[in-house]
């Protein structure tokens, strides 16, 4: 066992995933969760925390999507990222544990940084490092359709292009369906020290 008594900060992230389970032009939608390396950042002295923490991997999620037996053209898929702080401030970590009286402010959000990628890019809107900014905040990591599903909505797999969200699989079409999702702290010095979590939900259902 391994006793730290010198923390200043520890930020914990927990990851979970949810799919949808009936399909209606799908066969199956399957969403695999692969972390890599440890969930846990911690900072044992001031020139760490106020230099931050470098980016870091901290899961790779992989997506099968397989066709009805009779092919449905319609069938494709999205997927979602949520971030839970277990009821706190809706801009603020979870507080698991204060090392002071904690009588000053809790980390924000907005000192993360999310970037979520594969080899073709194929997600919109997180292909460089964005900050969050609330719990409620959905990030569309390949976009749901709104409104009437069309056969032109469908991006093929072996497009490698923006929004691919056709039939394929993390095998035969690694570039566009497995995604690596990178974070990084930005830390200011004015927040109380302490072990602080967020907890990250990924959702890949089919567009309906």
């Amino acid at each position: 066992m391994r006793l730290i008594v010198n923390v200043i900060f520890a930020f914990l992230f927990f990851l979970s995933i949810t799919r949808s389970n009936a399909q209606i032009h799908c066969g199956s939608v399957e969403l695999f969760l692969e972390e890599q390396g440890n969930s846990a950042f911690t900072f044992t002295d001031f020139s760490k925390y106020q230099s931050g923490y470098p980016r870091t991997t901290i899961a790779r999620l992989k997506v099968r999507v397989t066709d009805k037996v009779i092919p449905d053209n319609l069938c494709s898929w999205n997927l979602i990222l949520t971030v839970n702080n277990n009821g706190a401030n809706s801009t603020e970590w979870e507080v698991l544990n204060h090392y002071s009286d904690g009588t000053g402010p809790n980390p924000l959000l907005s000192i993360l940084e999310v970037r979520i990628t594969n080899d073709c890019m194929t997600s919109e809107d997180f292909s460089n490092f964005v900050p969050l900014s609330d719990v409620n905040d959905i990030l569309e990591i390949i976009k749901p359709i709104i409104g009437t599903l069309e056969a032109s909505d469908v991006i093929p797999s072996n497009s490698c292009v923006k929004n691919v969200n056709g039939i394929g699989d993390y095998i035969s079409n690694y570039s566009e369906y497995t995604f690596k999702i990178e974070v990084r702290l930005k830390p200011g010095m004015t927040f109380n020290p302490g072990t602080f979590a967020l907890n990250f939900n990924f959702r890949l259902e089919e567009n309906i």
